[in-house]
């Protein structure tokens, strides 16, 4: 999943894999959801260290594909340019680090020193005023509202959302992408019309 959103962001999806036969497996990001913060770093190389770790301790062997989602693209991308003998297929939908548009709030929250003054303050406005910028779609907006609440509740989703965006190069990301290119991976990206976060011209930047 993304930054924010839980791992239950993909459950109208994993049935329909299902029933095309494949195994499908979901997780939280360190501080999310059920997941942890403890002695888990916040970085990208923390992420795809804990891909590798789910995978070995479910004791899956073959290669697989691999689905990421706004930040989960980057860590998706990630895992795969560090362990290709794991990696089947890669799947991006609406990327971050290239044209991700943060508010002017959430830039401020970012922000060293003073976003951990703002954080307790500002973040559950901030994040549920991301609801409607994911699609113009009533019932998508009040999914996703309804997942941010939920993660909101969270010891830890607070601190855990700001390390992941002081750390990851949320604008730095096309250098991956186009190193993801390089190793011909089959790779699928996808953009979503009615996204405001991740607007679809993004696509133009990631042709090859």
């Amino acid at each position: 999943p993304g930054a924010t959103l839980p791992l239950a962001v993909w459950d109208p999806m994993v049935p329909h894999l299902v029933e095309r036969g494949y195994r499908a497996i979901r997780y939280d990001l360190p501080g999310r959801g059920y997941s942890s913060a403890r002695s888990r770093g916040f970085d990208l190389p923390s992420c795809v260290q804990q891909i590798d770790e789910l995978l070995t301790g479910v004791e899956i062997q073959e290669p697989v594909h691999i689905v990421g989602l706004a930040l989960g693209a980057l860590i998706a991308t990630s895992y795969a340019l560090e362990h290709r003998d794991r990696v089947k297929s890669v799947t991006l939908i609406a990327p971050d680090g290239m044209a991700t548009r943060f508010s002017f709030a959430e830039k401020l929250v970012s922000a060293p020193v003073l976003g951990d003054v703002l954080l307790p303050v500002f973040a559950d406005r901030i994040l549920l005023a991301r609801a409607p910028r994911y699609s113009t779609r009533v019932d998508v907006q009040e999914f996703v509202r309804q997942l941010l609440l939920f993660a909101l509740r969270g010891r830890y989703f607070r601190k855990a959302v700001l390390a992941t965006l002081r750390s990851f190069p949320i604008h730095a990301g096309e250098t991956y992408y186009a190193r993801l290119a390089q190793t011909g991976i089959p790779t699928r990206i996808v953009f979503g019309n009615n996204d405001q976060i991740t607007p679809a011209t993004a696509a133009d930047r990631l042709r090859i």
